[in-house]
Order: structure tokens, then sequence, then C-alpha cells
């Protein structure tokens, strides 16, 4: 695996990570009922701290369109 391809893994991971959890966090928050919305739960906090890291350049989703170019790239290289 060269550099490229180690982006390429990466940058998909990391952008499915923070996708996943978020959905995880929204649907525990959603099951926890009106007790989650205060500032003193543990879960209100953990939902905002998701959605904000969630936020970064690296996780956002349109790092799959980057990530599709460079990887559809490398295969008509590799191809030709």
């Amino acid at each position: 695996m060269n550099d490229e391809d180690l982006v390429v893994e990466g940058t998909r991971s990391a952008t499915w990570l923070a996708t996943t959890c978020v959905g995880i966090a929204d649907a525990c928050f959603s099951l926890a009922g009106s007790s989650a919305v205060y500032d003193s739960s543990p879960l209100q906090r953990r939902l905002r701290d998701l959605h904000v890291a969630a936020q970064h350049a690296h996780a956002q989703q349109r790092q799959y369109v980057d990530v599709g170019k460079l990887a559809l790239r490398r295969s008509t290289e590799h191809a030709g």
C-alpha cells in the first residue's frame, strides 16, 4: 500500500466512522427522551462532541467526493 492508498483509505474510514458515530448518538439521544436535552446530561454532551468532531474537514461526507476522484484516477492509471 503506497502513500496515496493510505490517504484514500484513511479519509474514507474517518468519514464513515464520524457519520456512523453521529448516527448512533442521534439514535441514543432519541431513545433517552426528554432527560437527554439538559446540559447536565452526559448523553447530551457526547452528542454535541460527536457533532462537532463530525464537522472537522477530514470527517465531512463531502470527503467521499475527493476520495472517489482519487480512487478513480488511480484505477485508470493502473488500467492504462
